[in-house]
């Protein structure tokens, strides 16, 4: 990109979400020689990136910052040589590793500023600590050396967000805050499901896989959002998770309520309730400031309900998070 001022490597915050897509676009394209060489250009893009990651500019969080380089990262790494990427993930991850660390050693955990400085201790899935620590243990998950030798602080963190869970199965949105209020991705329970799920799955504690049903009971009481359909903070970002459950479980249930609240998005009552519904950060009533995006509007929403059509043949993994 000529004369590119991007100050964010992120998925959602630069031109690394766009550049991610193509990739696994032409990598579906394997046995043509031209859509190699793509593959090849859009992963060089991608790398080069990661001079955006450090310096006293750079972001943390998965939504405008590092942890979601990492998630582009992950997603490209089948798809091109291991020495191209895993030098570039391990660098990333010691950073936040360093800076977690910094900001948490009062509690011997991770914790992370918004904004870095003078900003709230956020915990949610998009803005805060779950979100970025769903992101390294994604990384660990392939065995990086950095986080093995961080096992003992990550799980210390991960035992410390089980442990301020409320009884409700919410999560609070910062650090000594115990309201129950948001419920969906940026903030709240949502974005912990898949974090507990893979902390169940590679530490083998029960406690977190009774962190994340306690967390899915939660959605399915409160799951339909008078902010509307969105992934972030929506309808459709919820139902994702619920179905995140039920692929962990082979459940049934969760299946079951994942579809509900699916389905719960057409239904033209609760989109009356939506179109009226007066948020005071909005500037129209009833309606997303940007109404077409992945994130807030249409876009997300249809994506949503496409997975959930064939979530027999593949898995519905919420865009720019779920690995």
């Amino acid at each position: 990109m000529k004369g590119n001022k991007e100050k964010s490597a992120s998925f959602f915050q630069s031109s690394n979400g766009i550049n991610t897509v193509a990739l696994l676009y032409y990598a579906q394209l394997s046995a043509d020689v031209e859509a190699a060489s793509k593959v090849e250009h859009y992963a060089e893009l991608i790398l080069d990136s990661v001079s955006r990651c450090f310096g006293d500019k750079s972001e943390d969080e998965l939504l405008y910052g590092n942890a979601g380089y990492l998630y582009c990262l992950l997603k490209i790494a089948p798809h091109v040589q291991e020495e191209q990427i895993l030098g570039t993930m391990q660098k990333v991850c010691e950073d936040l590793i360093a800076i977690g660390t910094e900001k948490g050693s009062d509690d011997g955990i991770l914790l992370y500023q918004f904004r870095r400085e003078g900003g709230k201790f956020y915990f949610g899935g998009a803005h805060g600590l779950i979100g970025i620590l769903y992101m390294l243990l994604c990384c660990w998950k392939l065995h990086l050396p950095s986080l093995s030798e961080q096992s003992d602080i990550i799980k210390a963190t991960l035992d410390f967000l089980v442990k301020i869970q409320l009884d409700s199965g919410n999560f609070p949105s910062s650090f000594g805050k115990s309201k129950d209020s948001l419920l969906h991705f940026c903030h709240g329970a949502p974005g912990a499901i898949p974090l507990m799920l893979l902390a169940h799955e590679l530490y083998d504690d029960d406690k977190y896989l009774k962190s994340a049903l306690k967390a899915g009971e939660k959605i399915w009481k409160r799951g339909i959002l008078l902010k509307g359909f969105g992934l972030c903070h929506g309808t459709s970002g919820n139902a994702y998770f619920l179905h995140s459950i039920y692929r962990a479980t082979g459940d049934i249930k969760w299946q079951y309520r994942a579809f509900k609240l699916a389905l719960a998005t057409t239904d033209a009552d609760i989109q009356e309730m939506i179109a009226l519904y007066a948020d005071a950060s909005r500037q129209e009533v009833g309606m997303p400031d940007t109404p077409y995006s992945l994130m807030e509007g249409s876009a997300g929403h249809t994506i949503m309900l496409a997975d959930m059509i064939m979530s027999d043949t593949q898995s519905p993994l919420f865009p720019g998070y779920e690995i």
